[in-house]
C-alpha cells in the first residue's frame, strides 16, 4: 500500500478519534454521572447539538482507593494557566495539531501515522469542547 493511502487513512482516523472521544464522554456524563445526581440523562443528539448544563461534582467509588470523579478544568493539566482564558490554549492546540498533521504527511510507517493521528484527534476534540463549553471536561 502506498504512503499516500496510509496518510489518507491516518487523516480519516483523526475524525474517528474525535467521534469516539465525544461518544465516550457522552456515555460517561449522561449514563453514569448525571443519573448518579438524580437528574435525567440528555440524549446523544441533544448533547452534541447543544451545550447541556454542567454536571456538578460527583464521585463514584469503583474499587477501594479509586473513584470516578467529574472535573471541569478551566486551564491545562491540573488547572495550570487558568487565568489565560480558553482562546490562547485553543489556538495553541490547533497550531500544534497543524504541525502534527504535517508530520503525518512526512511519516513512513503505519505506527507513526496512526499515533500522530490519535494525538491530533484528541487535541482537536479538546479544542472543540473548549470552544463550545469554554471549559474542558475531564474524568
Amino acid at each position: 500500500m502506498s504512503t499516500r493511502v496510509m496518510h489518507l487513512i491516518a487523516l480519516s482516523f483523526i475524525l474517528d478519534i474525535i467521534l469516539l472521544d465525544q461518544l465516550s464522554k457522552w456515555a460517561v456524563t449522561e449514563l453514569l454521572l448525571r443519573p448518579e445526581m438524580g437528574a435525567d440523562p440528555v440524549g446523544l443528539w441533544d448533547w452534541i447539538l447543544s451545550a447541556p448544563a454542567r454536571v456538578g461534582f460527583v464521585s463514584i467509588p469503583v474499587i477501594p482507593h479509586f473513584d470516578f470523579t467529574m472535573v471541569w478544568n478551566e486551564g491545562v493539566s491540573f488547572g495550570m494557566l487558568q487565568g489565560f482564558g480558553i482562546w490562547p490554549l485553543t489556538i495553541l492546540s490547533l497550531v500544534i495539531s497543524s504541525v502534527f498533521v504535517g508530520w503525518i504527511f512526512k511519516s513512513s510507517t503505519w505506527m507513526e501515522s496512526l499515533s500522530l493521528a490519535m494525538i491530533v484527534g484528541g487535541a482537536i476534540e479538546m479544542s472543540l469542547i473548549a470552544f463550545v463549553l469554554a471549559v474542558l471536561r475531564a474524568f
